[in-house]
């Protein structure tokens, strides 16, 4: 299915959907449902979560752009870092309350800062403060200044809201830090009195092993009833199917081009992009009257990107080394047989895949214990050995 969102975005924000939106309309119109009900309050937090890859800033820009398109709301993006994640307080609220200061309605907000959040005014402006406001402010808030931030951003949303409902999308929140872990918190006790969208997109694997705090925020979120979980799931071969016919229009690509790519990247959205854009670097696929492959399937069995193969890796890295053993002896199983329906093997293969839960599909390729295994790379030199990594360079598109 079509994501129906994406044509709009294209054309006022260019940068916004690089590639077709496919197999993400359910989805889109959730996140609308959940729109309509938060801008007219009370408030609402949805997680989209899902592993490296699976389209979840794309879903998100496609959604937040169509709100920005109407015009009616006030919508801004903050982000989370690996490298800065768990250094710097409060970096995604930071960088979303910096988006919407700069934005069409940015003196609304930076007057509501000032009079309602003075704290966090100080922080994103501190050349608009005189030297005797900061000092005043840094003295009160000795020994209570995160609790203060906390009381003081609710306090500004809800007087925003007032005038526009407001959307935030934090991105990558199994990298946050603990301020922000406990914002989230404080801001979903007090959803009731804001219109307020939160649209948080995080990985379930990254925030299990790092044993992140946010993860019993959510639960306790969701007990009472103040967050939604949005897994994305892989594309279908249905979903590659029509990207093919979009991004590729009036190719003529063989038929069993399509499940090869699926049975390939097993349905995870990076993996297509980056995989057809390589191909087309290599010549593989090119566009003469129409687009077509020009090399035959069997001999693209061992094309994998750079790109690929790095997010392979770092799937990888968050595994034990009992695990990455486990997962060597799976991929050999899976690459040379098909396990049989034996209790034995039916109890061996659930045993491997508690063992490797956290690990993305897109590396191991498991599915149901009756299913037959497949990788949808050699699990040799992809996955289970990343000392072979790739000397190619990534492609930059087609």
């Amino acid at each position: 299915m079509l994501g129906g969102a994406s044509a709009e975005p294209v054309k006022t924000k260019p940068r916004v959907v690089a590639t077709p939106l496919v197999g993400r309309g359910k989805e889109l119109e959730d996140l609308e449902r959940r729109w309509q009900s938060a801008s007219s309050g009370p408030g609402s937090f949805v997680v989209i979560s899902a592993e490296p890859g699976a389209g979840k800033t794309t879903l998100v820009k496609s959604f937040t752009s169509s709100l920005t398109a109407a015009g009616s709301a006030l919508v801004a993006t903050g982000r989370c870092t690996e490298r800065l994640g768990s250094g710097e307080a409060y970096l995604p609220f930071l960088g979303a309350l910096t988006e919407l200061a700069n934005s069409a309605r940015g003196a609304l907000v930076r007057t509501v800062l000032r009079n309602k959040a003075p704290t966090w005014f100080v922080q994103l402006f501190p050349a608009s403060s005189s030297d005797a406001s900061y000092e005043q402010i840094r003295r009160e808030l000795t020994g209570g200044s995160q609790e203060r931030m906390k009381r003081e951003l609710a306090d500004a949303l809800a007087e925003i809201s007032r005038s526009y409902a407001v959307c935030l999308a934090l991105e990558d929140l199994h990298w946050s830090d603990l301020a922000t872990t406990e914002l989230v918190a404080y801001l979903s006790r007090r959803l009731h009195e804001l219109r307020l969208l939160v649209v948080g997109t995080l990985r379930p694997a990254e925030l299990a092993s790092a044993n992140h705090p946010l993860r019993s925020i959510l639960l306790d979120m969701q007990a009472h009833g103040a967050a939604f979980e949005m897994p994305l799931a892989l594309l279908t071969k249905r979903d590659i199917s029509d990207y093919l016919d979009l991004e590729f229009a009036g190719h003529r690509f063989p038929k069993e081009f399509g499940p090869w790519l699926s049975a390939k990247t097993e349905g995870n959205a990076l993996f297509l992009v980056d995989l057809l854009r390589y191909l087309v670097e290599r010549g593989a696929v090119v566009k003469a009257a129409r687009w077509e492959l020009v090399r035959p399937i069997e001999e693209l069995s061992g094309e994998i990107p750079a790109s690929v193969r790095a997010l392979i890796e770092r799937i990888l890295g968050l595994l034990s080394e009992d695990e990455r053993r486990w997962l060597t002896v799976a991929a050999v199983q899976g690459r040379r047989s098909t396990l049989s329906r034996s209790r034995r093997s039916r109890k061996w293969t659930s045993s491997v895949s508690r063992r490797l839960s956290k690990t993305s599909t897109v590396c191991i390729g498991w599915s149901r214990p009756e299913a037959k295994r497949s990788f949808p790379t050699d699990p040799s030199p992809s996955c289970t050995n990343s000392s072979t990594s790739s000397t190619r360079k990534p492609s930059t598109g087609p």
